[in-house]
């Protein structure tokens, strides 16, 4: 499966990983200011972006939940005022997500049981990467079965 890619320049060190998998086509970047109110507008680039890889309705909405439990997280601990960088990757089947925020000393970087949870169920995979100034979540999404879900299935 081709998966878009997610080239990286912002400053939190690289570590390897297995998930999520850096994904080659369309990419869409974003800068605004790290608030929980912006959260929504994720959501909604989320799943315009979803439909334009062919992910099934299920997968939209997944997707759009993946992105909402790590852009709060990630908004919870940034600090006040900072910018968040985010990257949405598009290929057909796949999406990718990628933020990252000037880190709030002090602020939680883990998720809790809960997000953890959602987490693992609409993802096919997510990683969060903290540095002492800088914290980096992604995630990945793939359409679930060979064609598009149809409303009702």
């Amino acid at each position: 499966m081709n998966i878009p890619s997610l080239a990286q320049t912002d400053s939190v060190a690289e570590r390897p990983r297995s998930e999520p998998s850096p994904p080659e086509g369309d990419v869409v970047a974003i800068t605004l200011p790290a608030r929980l109110d912006r959260v929504r507008l994720l959501r909604l680039v989320a799943a315009g972006l979803g439909v334009d890889a062919d992910l099934g309705v299920a997968d939209v909405e997944d997707l759009r939940s993946g992105v909402d439990e790590l852009s709060c997280l990630l908004f919870a601990a940034a600090r006040p005022g900072s910018l968040a960088r985010l990257r949405f990757a598009v290929a057909d089947g796949v999406v990718a997500f990628r933020a990252a925020v000037a880190r709030r000393p002090g602020a939680p970087i883990e998720p809790d049981e809960v997000s953890r949870l959602v987490l693992d169920a609409v993802t096919d995979g997510y990683a969060i990467e903290a540095s002492a100034e800088e914290l980096q979540v992604e995630l990945v999404r793939r359409r679930r079965s060979g064609a598009p879900q149809e409303p009702g299935e």
